[in-house]
């Protein structure tokens, strides 16, 4: 046996091993959300989701035009489907949720045995740290408001949607002015109020101002400032609270430009230890 051929052995062993592992996760997660539920009976449970992982697994593995992984897929799908038929018709307001996780299962698997592990064992953990969220996302659902919701659509639409078709062109005399750079801002801005706004409201006014102040001075005090006195004058912050949140976010500031210094240039942090410690 060829050093190659041992390689390929040990890459399909451990292609397989993952898929194996992803599925076993996943459903590990549901045989314990439905034992938790009381449920006697689940569609499918760890050994199922760690067999339908390393199926993927093979079909990936054993034919690269993908016509094998895709037969597997309708095969997975029809599965889903008719269990989800028979189990909604015995339960009322059924969700298909471990339907859909067995699904991606499939397709985790598929992603290990055409080398893809890294995408195969993230997936696998992001899913079932989705599915483990059941309750916290219920929660979340009834305690958010709809000035809440409307909100993070907003902030999502000026940081995923606007920013990245934005320009990044200087305009201007001098070409002082740069669309992208300028958006970066704004979003900066937004995010640190989005963050203010979350920590008052889970922390309280005082404590969330205070974390708010820290969290934005290591991003930027000029921003956090500009922010906390958005929040004062929405009043969703005090004044005094805030005004204690901005001297953190520069305290915060200050100490991050001697960290800064201290590793890149101690000789110019000497020079500039009276100035930052005025500051």
């Amino acid at each position: 046996m060829t050093a190659e051929d041992l390689g390929g052995i040990v890459s399909t062993l451990l292609a397989a091993g993952v898929a194996l592992a992803a599925g076993f996760l996943i459903g590990f997660e549901r045989e314990w959300t439905h034992t938790l539920e009381g449920k006697r009976h689940a569609f499918a449970g760890a050994r199922t989701f760690a067999l339908v992982g390393l199926t993927g697994a093979l079909c990936g593995l054993v034919d690269e035009s993908a016509i094998l992984a895709a037969a597997g897929l309708i095969a997975v799908s029809a599965l889903t489907i008719f269990a989800y038929a028979r189990e909604s018709k015995a339960e009322d307001g059924r969700g298909g949720t471990t339907e859909i996780a067995l699904f991606v299962t499939f397709l985790l698997g598929v992603a290990a045995g055409r080398g893809e592990l890294l995408l195969a064992a993230a997936g696998a953990v992001a899913v079932a740290g989705a599915l483990s969220l059941k309750d916290e996302v219920r929660r979340l659902a009834h305690a958010l408001g709809a000035r809440e919701l409307h909100a993070t659509i907003r902030f999502l639409a000026i940081a995923v949607l606007i920013l990245p078709v934005a320009p990044d062109r200087d305009f201007g005399p001098h070409g002082v002015l740069n669309p992208r750079d300028l958006w970066y801002m704004v979003v900066l801005i937004s995010g640190l109020s989005f963050v203010g706004y979350w920590l008052v409201k889970t922390q309280g006014p005082a404590r969330g101002v205070m974390a708010a102040g820290l969290v934005g001075g290591l991003a930027s005090s000029t921003a956090t400032t500009l922010s906390l006195a958005r929040m004062t004058r929405a009043g969703t912050a005090a004044p005094r609270a805030a005004a204690a949140g901005v001297v953190v976010a520069n305290v915060v500031m200050v100490a991050r430009i001697a960290i800064v210094l201290a590793a890149a240039a101690p000789a110019l942090l000497a020079n500039l230890a009276a100035p930052l410690a005025a500051a």
